[in-house]
């Protein structure tokens, strides 16, 4: 991700991640597709919010786990 872009991203997040949200609730049922190289819908998902946080700066991870209440930080927020 461009320099400086993740924390301009930050004030998005509550209109960009509520999609991403559906896939928690359907953890049980793996989504795969032919042109996500094998890797899962879930997977893409946890990496990119992965990638958000990571890129986000200090209020990435608080305002995606407020839109995602079962996000775990990857950098080791709380």
């Amino acid at each position: 991700m461009r320099e400086g872009l993740g924390p301009s991203l930050v004030p998005f997040y509550r209109q960009l991640l509520p999609p991403l949200r559906k896939v928690n609730r359907y953890r049980g049922e793996q989504l795969f597709n032919e042109d996500l190289h094998g890797e899962s819908y879930d997977e893409m998902v946890e990496s990119t919010l992965n990638k958000l946080e990571q890129s986000g700066g200090q209020y990435a991870f608080i305002n995606i786990k407020y839109i995602i209440p079962t996000y775990e930080s990857c950098t080791g927020a709380h």
